[in-house]
Formats: structure tokens, C-alpha cells, sequence
């Protein structure tokens, strides 16, 4: 059975390259600025000088050597998947067979209860990170958007939630009676219908009706020719 990552090389993490790390950050002024020169996330940046992660992929390498213009692959030892699991840097692959779990020499099984734990487990993170989310855009919006009293004073918590509200309501109604004065859509798109000259050719017979009130023709279907000039 082939390793899950055994498409990309990978090179241990030592000393010497969390050195060149933290001098690489510094010459390209910082981890934001690293992170947008290579097109990395700054916490995967981050990893390599914190220790979370024991080696790197090539992958990831060629990113930063190549955008930021530092660094050589050939400079680096690289090593497969398995070559790290007989170094000990790697866990070995754990197999799924059902219930049944084998990772290197060990070989258990797994109960319907420790299946469940860890179903609510991954449940309860990924709400996390979608209350966390929520709060973030929540901060943005009150950051550059938010409304006033009367006297001027910032509205926050519920008053500026009932404002926002209010708002939002008012800009649907605005919407709306837009959309009942111009049938064809907006005023802008209305406009633009008239500059071109489009035809009601193809249209629906309600259509025409509505084209012919626009265009100011009585029942009669038509102008005479002093009206037009």
C-alpha cells in the first residue's frame, strides 16, 4: 500500500533551516510580507521555526525559494514518506478496515462509542471555527459600517443590530418599488434600453403593452407623422 503523501519529497526540519527561516523573514520584512510575496498562509509559515511540523515538502520549498528569490532546492536532502517512517520522524500509515485499525505493529479495534466521541468532537470544532468566522466578519463590518443616534453617539450591541435591521428593510423596500416602476429592471438598465434603442420584437404581448405606454403610442398602435417630428 502506497503512502497517502507519497507524491512530493519531503526534507527534515533542523536548525539550520529554521535559521534561514527566521533571516528570510527578516530580509523580506516580516511574516506578512512573506506570506504575500510566496502566497503562503503565515500560520504554515509560522510552523517551521515553532516546531509543530518535523519536515517540509518540496512543494512548499519551491514556493519560497522561487518567489522570494533565496534559496536552492538541490541545497536541501530530501526523503520519501517512507524513508521518514524508518527515520522515526513519521508515524507509520494507519489502515482503515472497518472497525479495525493497524498502524505499524499495532492492531485494535475501535468501538461504536469512541466513533461517536469523535464524530461530536469534530462537530463541536468546526462550530467553533464557524462562530469564530462569524465573529470576525461581525468586527470587519462594525469597523467600517455602523449607525447613530439622534445626538450622535455610536449605536452598539442590540440597538445597532435593530438599526441594521431597519436598514436592511428599507433597502429591500427601495428594491422593490424600483422594480415595479421599471418592469425591464433597474432605471440605469431602462436607460440603457432606451440609448440603444432596443425593439420590443420578440417580446410577450404584456410587454408590448408595457413598451407602447413607454413609447407613448395610443390604442391606435402608432403616431401620426407630426406627432414623431
Amino acid at each position: 500500500m502506497s503512502h497517502p503523501k507519497g507524491g512530493d519529497l519531503y526534507t527534515p526540519v533542523t536548525p539550520e533551516l529554521a535559521a534561514f527561516w527566521l533571516r528570510l523573514r527578516e530580509v523580506l520584512g516580516g511574516w506578512e510580507r512573506m506570506s504575500l510575496l510566496t502566497e503562503v498562509r503565515v500560520r504554515v509559515l509560522r510552523r517551521v521555526v515553532t516546531g509543530e511540523v518535523r519536515t517540509v515538502s518540496m512543494t512548499l520549498m519551491d514556493k519560497v525559494f522561487t518567489r522570494s528569490g533565496y534559496g536552492d532546492l538541490n541545497d536541501l536532502l530530501w526523503f520519501t514518506p517512507e524513508d521518514l517512517q524508518v527515520l522515526g520522524l513519521w508515524k507509520p500509515t494507519m489502515e482503515c478496515y472497518g472497525r479495525e485499525r493497524v498502524q505499524g505493529d499495532r492492531h485494535y479495534r475501535v468501538t461504536r462509542e469512541a466513533i461517536r466521541r469523535g464524530r461530536i468532537r469534530r462537530n463541536r470544532a468546526k462550530s467553533a471555527i464557524e462562530r469564530r468566522k462569524k465573529a470576525r466578519a461581525k468586527a470587519a463590518f462594525e469597523a467600517e459600517f455602523f449607525f447613530h443616534d439622534e445626538e450622535g453617539n455610536k449605536l452598539t450591541g442590540k440597538d445597532h443590530e435593530e438599526a441594521y435591521a431597519a436598514y436592511e428593510k428599507a433597502q429591500r423596500r427601495a428594491a422593490s418599488a424600483e422594480a415595479s416602476l421599471y418592469p425591464f429592471g433597474s432605471v440605469a438598465g431602462a436607460e440603457a434600453e432606451e440609448r440603444e434603442g432596443d425593439s420590443p420584437t420578440g417580446t410577450s404581448e404584456g410587454d408590448l403593452q408595457t413598451w407602447a405606454q413607454r413609447l407613448g403610442l395610443g390604442e391606435e398602435g402608432g403616431r401620426s407623422d407630426e406627432e414623431v417630428l
